[in-house]
């Protein structure tokens, strides 16, 4: 467990490290114990470990969505248009819960 001390340094090597290289970032994450992921590798880890728990949060977030309200397809493209391919196809998969 990180103090708050430890999660500031972190953030802000992390946020300078943004605007230099990403060699940079992956060493600071690295002092620390971490590596970087996909954001599509990290939501589909999610999705097998707490299914029913990250289905109703992305049901929850759908519906939120007024202005324009998104069908279920729209919202599933939405992902796969940003890069999360294998994401968009699991809620595909489970586009009747959502």
């Amino acid at each position: 467990m990180c103090t708050s001390s430890q999660r500031l340094s972190l953030a802000t090597q992390i946020a300078s490290s943004q605007r230099t290289s990403k060699t940079f970032l992956a060493d600071v994450l690295a002092v620390h114990g971490l590596t970087a992921i996909h954001p599509d590798d990290f939501i589909v880890a999610q999705l097998e470990l707490e299914p029913i728990t990250v289905l109703s949060a992305f049901k929850e977030m759908r519906a939120r969505s007024k202005r324009p309200p998104y069908s279920v397809d729209e919202f599933v493209h939405a992902f796969e248009r940003n890069g999360l391919v294998v994401t968009a196809q699991r809620l595909h998969e489970a586009s009747e819960l959502l």
